[in-house]
């Protein structure tokens, strides 16, 4: 026995369990909903490439009320409820939404329709009560054809009120199954098998209970055989015991278990596996939540999973679905408390364990149409082979009812549409990560680095995320309890795919000391640290386990040094300073462990140059070092390695009286330090990134809004982007299995966009808002799969400064295929 919460009765338990579903799947693969839409009853069919079939409007006068959809095997409809208190039944052509016919009750019989259910033969049932001055079950079977009677079944009722949570099942061999309670004050619930071709019970059975408790039924379905499941409910008024049960055709109970609470879906596949969710209240937090059991045919649970164990409030799971394979989807929202708005979510869940697949979340201030707070409404699942229709409602100054296809593989919308900034995102979130949490850096998607949440101490938190995107570990080194003014700088990762983190903090002194530890991918342990006076920049993998720190001290020199698998300096090189504004800006390390730094200098005229300089990775002993001057002042910006090992380069002219300048790309041989070639492009950037694209080819992002790409054997510029430009500088850019360049900025309105790389052309441009926040700041981002992007970013959640961070997993194909689309309904 288990309170489910605050004191459960069996009312409480109809209510949750009284509930039907109006969105259908024909055998087809089509997605039938219905529902309310600007006041008026409305059936809508969506076809398998997610085009809208049809609108059918079922009431553009008088009041309905839809209390059942159905898809019989041909994909016609069958539509029933009740209007002015009589029943209505209605079937619709499956091809066109047009009605065929339609049935009313007598005037004199005052009833609803419950439950319905298509037959084998598409025949149609209908079980519901009607009114001859006492209440009477009714069992009605319709002709497809014409909508005549068959047949007709009434039972007396007693002093039942009406027929709530009683319900309908066809079994394959066209019997039905019915589950209802025998009367208002008796304490048991009744099981029946009843003849398809004449409406009368061929067997039943009751289900017993404690003399002092009430027995109500709850979900019937039936699955692949001809049996059937049930769920039902006992109490006493206080606490509420649920179980589920599998019954044979000789109604004989082939298993009956306990559940650990009131389950608000339940779902069977064709291998008569059983999905549940169940609503369970924590004492500990005070929160409502849903855990999602999967049972196989014994009725012996494969698992138990809580599938958003980081959801911080009360939510719940509408509707679940599980395919032939054993995975198990489900939707769900976060309820109505949540003052900021809720969320709508939906997860799959993994076949062996209850993994999380993939989960996609629509939330945010980015859907056209909502304006602040936004409020969710989670509806129905449909599942096929390669997709999941999902529904909801989302409300704020509108209300709008949504339907998306997801991905079967990812869970991203495949989505056709303009600017929408939620569609083919999930996000997984790191709160408390402190007031300057920026996410520096992805470091090949597996670790987080930000500062710590106590603003008062110095030091970082490192994460370590799967790929999925969810936590492994998480640390947070303290360093000092002097003050503030400590940063996470940057992590980078050794060749074993160990964290190195860069950090600086104050002493006592209130002088800045640079941190460089080497943390353990396995269970996040640091395994050296190492304090210098130096401010780091940079720190790449080399050979044998060490690794390599580019560093600059309070007189601008240049330091590098090699640093041993424990931690202990090997050498330390110093490059000094030709003035103040020196800027040392990349470090790579060549395949033959020589490093190579990137930086700015002041050199003849007062004018800086960019320099790049090679060291022998033995001894440190330089190479070679080449310089890049301009007309105007150049400062340098990137910096990456060509296979052979030339070094590619990318930097900006900046006029002395302000404003951007021109940009440039050069490539400088490994051997001799030779510049092999340089282009200097047409416009202004403050700003250039790099990144390569196939074997031949380069591409760069200039902070002025404009891709470019070049020749990478004698820099000739193939192409430059159009149809669309950025604001602000881009933080990273990277090109995808197809060639096909995605950038991100801090350009608040559209800080993700992606374009073709064959010709620079404009594809798409979204900011993905999370958690309601749309002044998101994208620090980077990778194409991690054939249909995944991975994005990180951070955005201000309050007054105080704190951030919120996340990765969000966006779809590389965003508006390529599929569908989205947006209604508007009744308030």
């Amino acid at each position: 026995m288990l309170s489910p919460g605050p004191t459960l009765d069996v009312s409480a338990y109809l209510e949750q369990n009284q509930s039907q579903r109006r969105m259908v799947t024909t055998a087809a693969g089509e997605t039938i909903q219905a529902g309310w839409m600007s006041g008026e009853l409305v059936v809508i069919k969506w076809r398998t490439d997610g085009s809208l079939a049809w609108q059918q409007v079922i009431s553009p006068q008088g009041v309905y009320d839809i209390s059942r959809l159905v898809a019989n095997a041909q994909g016609d409809l069958y539509v029933a409820g009740s209007r002015s208190s009589r029943w209505w039944l209605q079937k619709l052509s499956g091809a066109t939404g047009e009605p065929q016919w339609t049935y009313f009750s007598a005037e004199e019989r005052v009833g609803k329709v419950v439950d319905l259910v298509s037959m084998p033969n598409e025949d149609v049932v209908a079980m519901g009560y009607h009114q001859y001055g006492s209440h009477r079950r009714l069992l009605v079977r319709f002709d497809a054809s014409t909508g005549s009677k068959r047949w007709e079944q009434l039972t007396p009722l007693g002093d039942l009120l009406e027929v709530r949570g009683d319900r309908l099942a066809a079994a394959v061999d066209g019997h039905l199954w019915l589950v209802a309670r025998t009367g208002e004050f008796e304490p048991d619930i009744e099981l029946s098998r009843i003849a398809a071709d004449t409406g009368l019970t061929e067997q039943s059975v009751r289900l017993i209970a404690d003399p002092m408790n009430r027995l109500a039924p709850g979900r019937l379905l039936a699955d692949g055989t001809n049996h059937v499941v049930l769920t039902y409910a006992s109490s006493d008024g206080g606490e509420t015991s649920v179980r589920i049960a599998r019954y044979g055709t000789d109604l004989v109970p082939l298993w009956d278990i306990p559940l650990p609470g009131i389950p608000n879906a339940v779902d069977v596949n064709s291998q008569s596996q059983l999905a549940v969710s169940i609503q369970l209240y924590q004492p500990q937090t005070f929160l409502t939540q849903s855990t999602v059991m999967r049972i196989g045919s014994d009725g012996v649970a494969d698992w138990t999973v809580i599938p958003f164990p980081a959801i911080d409030r009360s939510y719940r799971i509408n509707d679940a679905q599980i395919d032939a394979e054993g995975n198990v989807c489900v939707i769900g929202d976060e309820g109505t408390e949540a003052a900021d708005g809720n969320s709508v979510f939906v997860a799959c869940l993994g076949s062996s364990s209850g993994t999380t697949l993939w989960s996609d979340r629509w939330r945010g201030t980015g859907i056209p149409g909502h304006i602040g707070t936004l409020t969710g409404q989670a509806g129905y699942l449909s599942v096929h082979e390669d997709a999941v229709i999902a529904t909801a409602t989302l409300q704020n100054l509108t209300r709008d009812f949504v339907i998306r296809r997801l991905s079967r593989m990812s869970g991203f919308s495949l989505a056709a549409g303009t600017d929408q900034p939620l569609t083919g995102m999930r996000e997984v979130l790191f709160d408390d990560l402190g007031k300057r949490s920026h996410a520096h850096d992805l470091a090949g998607g597996r670790y987080i680095l930000a500062d710590l949440p106590d603003s008062v101490h110095s030091g970082y938190t490192l994460l370590r995320v799967d790929a999925a995107g969810e936590q492994t570990w998480r640390i947070e080194r303290l360093q000092v309890d002097y003050g503030s003014g400590g940063y996470a700088e940057k992590v980078g990762t050794d060749r074993a795919g160990n964290a190195l983190v860069l950090a600086t903090y104050r002493d006592s002194l209130g002088r800045s000391v640079g941190l460089v530890e080497k943390i353990s991918a396995v269970d996040g342990t640091v395994q050296w640290s190492m304090e210098t006076p130096l401010l780091p920049v940079d720190v790449a993998p080399a050979d044998d386990d060490s690794v390599v720190l580019a560093a600059r001290d309070v007189s601008a020199n240049w330091v590098v040094q090699k640093i041993d698998a424990g931690g202990q300096l090997v050498w330390s090189t110093l490059l000094p300073a030709t003035g103040q504004t020196d800027r040392l800006t990349e470090l790579a390390v060549t395949a033959g462990g020589n490093p190579v730094i990137l930086g700015s200098r002041l050199g003849p005229g007062l004018l800086n140059h960019i320099e790049i300089a090679m060291l022998d990775g033995a001894d440190g002993q330089s190479l070679w070092r080449q310089e890049i001057q301009g007309i105007e002042d150049t400062h340098s910006s990137d910096m990456l390695l060509e296979s052979g090992g030339d070094v590619i380069v990318s930097g900006f002219e900046k006029p002395r009286l302000g404003g951007s300048g021109a940009p440039l790309a050069a490539r400088i041989d490994a051997m001799s330090g030779a510049i092999l070639w340089m282009t200097t492009l047409s416009g202004s950037a403050d700003d250039v990134k790099l990144h390569r694209a196939g074997n031949d080819r380069l591409v760069l992002a200039m902070g002025v809004g404009t891709l470019a790409q070049l020749g990478l054997d004698d820099g000739a510029l193939l192409w430059r982007s159009s149809g669309y430009t950025w604001s602000g500088p881009a933080t990273d850019l990277t090109v995808d299995h197809e060639g096909h360049v995605i950038v991100v900025s801090d350009f608040a309105r559209h800080s993700v966009v992606k374009f073709d790389g064959r010709d620079g052309q404009f594809h798409w441009a979204t900011n993905p808002a999370f958690m309601g926040l749309t002044d998101v700041q994208i620090g980077a981002v990778e194409s991690v799969s054939d249909e995944r992007l991975l994005l990180l970013g951070h955005a201000t959640v309050d007054q105080l400064g704190r951030t919120r961070v996340a990765q969000i997993w966006l779809s590389n194909a965003l508006y390529a295929d599929g569908f989205e689309a947006q209604y508007p309904v009744s308030q």
